[in-house]
């Protein structure tokens, strides 16, 4: 019973990150779309670019940390070099 909720809580948690690293990525996006815009002062489009460019690493950082897949990795058999 103790591992099922711990299970849902770490779950939980993860979804969080999973939201908030989306949420950066979609308002570095917005902001590297802004900068295109000739309506703002340079001043303003040069913050826009630096804030795009911070949340543009932040999210590839949170995606470094987070594995892909499964975790069956037996190693690089699969590699074309390897089947001749």
């Amino acid at each position: 019973m103790l591992d099922a909720v711990l299970e849902v809580n770490e779950r939980e948690r993860n979804r969080q990150g999973w939201r908030r690293a989306l949420t950066v990525a979609a308002i570095s996006l917005v902001a590297l779309l802004t900068v295109r815009l000739e309506a703002f002062p340079p001043v303003v489009r040069l913050g826009f670019a630096v804030l795009e460019a911070i949340g543009m690493v932040a999210f590839l950082v949170f995606l470094s940390t987070k594995p892909f897949g499964r975790s069956d990795y037996s190693g690089v058999f699969w590699a074309w070099w390897f089947w001749w």
